[in-house]
């Protein structure tokens, strides 16, 4: 839902020609028929405002702001957000990735980051058939610098995915990779890949072990 809306307002300022972040305040989650509503309000304050401004739909209220997206703009201004898009185009000159549009929305929700991971690889088993092994791929669209961050407490990836594959033979790998991290160092251009795998390992000794 996210995705569709940051997208959806990210090409109206594009279109707009403003380079603009757009941020969106709410404190619970945003039902995807609010998609055209926000979509609209972000289009009509676009450029306008600098300070939040009060939008009801039905019984839900947001707040939208604007902010102008100049050559000194930082990540710094996102870390505070809870989802967030951001539109890049290489410069020609520098070969650097400059903002020109970005997204996000502020809110405090109580966040589960296995869920989707775990929902994904049940997914997965049920699409592996025969009696080969197999291995799962999976893809983050966000840059995800450690994957061990996104487990609970001292718990690794590493032994989460082992626990999480141990009913299921067929599978003895998941294949973490995420997208680059476009507004970092100039040599971070290439997103993360890890393999996490069933314990005990259960390929060919000298199999993808260059990769931990």
């Amino acid at each position: 839902m996210f995705i569709n809306l940051a997208s959806y307002i990210a090409l109206d300022m594009r279109k707009a020609k403003k380079n603009l972040i757009i941020k969106i305040g709410t404190t619970g989650q945003i039902p995807e028929e609010d998609v055209d509503f926000l979509r609209s309000q972000a289009e009509r304050y676009a450029g306008k405002t600098i300070a939040p401004v009060i939008v009801r739909n039905k019984d839900r209220t947001y707040s939208i702001m604007a902010q102008q997206l100049s050559h000194q703009f930082t990540r710094n201004l996102l870390e505070e957000s809870y989802l967030r898009m951001v539109i890049s185009e290489p410069d020609v000159r520098s070969g650097e990735y400059r903002p020109i549009a970005a997204v996000t929305v502020e809110s405090n929700p109580i966040e589960k980051p296995l869920r989707p991971l775990s929902g994904a690889i049940g997914k997965g088993v049920k699409q592996l058939q025969g009696d080969n092994l197999g291995i799962l791929a999976i893809y983050y669209t966000d840059p995800v610098e450690d994957f061990d961050v996104l487990c609970p407490g001292p718990q690794t990836m590493q032994l989460y995915i082992s626990k999480r594959l141990a009913p299921y033979s067929h599978v003895g790998a998941v294949i973490l990779s995420s997208e680059p991290d476009y507004l970092g160092p100039v040599g971070s251009k290439a997103g993360k890949t890890r393999i996490y795998y069933r314990k005990p390992w259960s390929f060919p000794e000298d199999f993808l072990q260059d990769n931990h």
